[in-house]
């Protein structure tokens, strides 16, 4: 997974967005889609996603990645999720104790969990079905979003949409399509079935 961490652009856009009242208002959401490669060949597939909202009168946000890959022959994803608070102008994180994707409104849980860079950050690891679920629901245009938990003992979750808005940048987009159907070939190739 790449390595990922709030940026000054962030804090900038963070700092001049108004607080509101309600709870969990998705205040920005932003997707970059990207491909990471190994000697020419496609490895990961993924999105990296910043949205910020307001929690319990605050400021916070979510930045992190649903990656996909391939390992003998297996079509697997990944989701990581790193929580901040903003206090004035600093990020301030939060740990999230649990993770999943929406899809269509329906929570689409991880098969596992593993362990994140960070104590307080989540990552999540989905098995071939699911991986696969989440990939149509990025071509199907169903409704995407990320689900977390920031209470140790359950409470309540937070679901935030992603926003997949591949026109932003059609390229970007069209490489990590690629790189999907490149890894689900591979893994049907090295798979048990071949």
């Amino acid at each position: 997974m790449r390595a990922f961490k709030v940026c000054p652009a962030i804090l900038f856009a963070l700092a001049v967005v108004r607080l509101a009242h309600a709870q969990d208002e998705v205040k920005r959401s932003e997707t970059e889609f990207y491909v990471q490669t190994s000697d020419g060949a496609a490895e990961v597939c993924g999105l990296d996603y910043t949205i910020m909202y307001v929690d319990r009168r605050n400021l916070a946000g979510i930045r992190g990645q649903l990656a996909w890959m391939e390992r003998n022959g297996t079509f697997a994803a990944a989701l990581a999720i790193k929580g901040f608070d903003l206090n004035a102008q600093t990020p301030i994180p939060f740990p999230v104790f649990r993770g999943f994707v929406v899809i269509d409104g329906k929570s689409v849980l991880p098969s596992l969990t593993l362990k994140a860079d960070q104590p307080t950050d989540f990552v999540g690891g989905y098995s071939f079905e699911n991986a696969v679920a989440i990939t149509y629901a990025i071509n199907g245009k169903k409704r995407l979003a990320v689900g977390f938990n920031r209470e140790a003992d359950g409470g309540k979750d937070t679901i935030l949409p992603i926003n997949i808005t591949p026109s932003s940048n059609l390229g970007a987009f069209m490489d990590f399509a690629d790189c999907l159907i490149t890894l689900a070939d591979r893994a049907k190739a090295n798979g048990p079935n071949r």
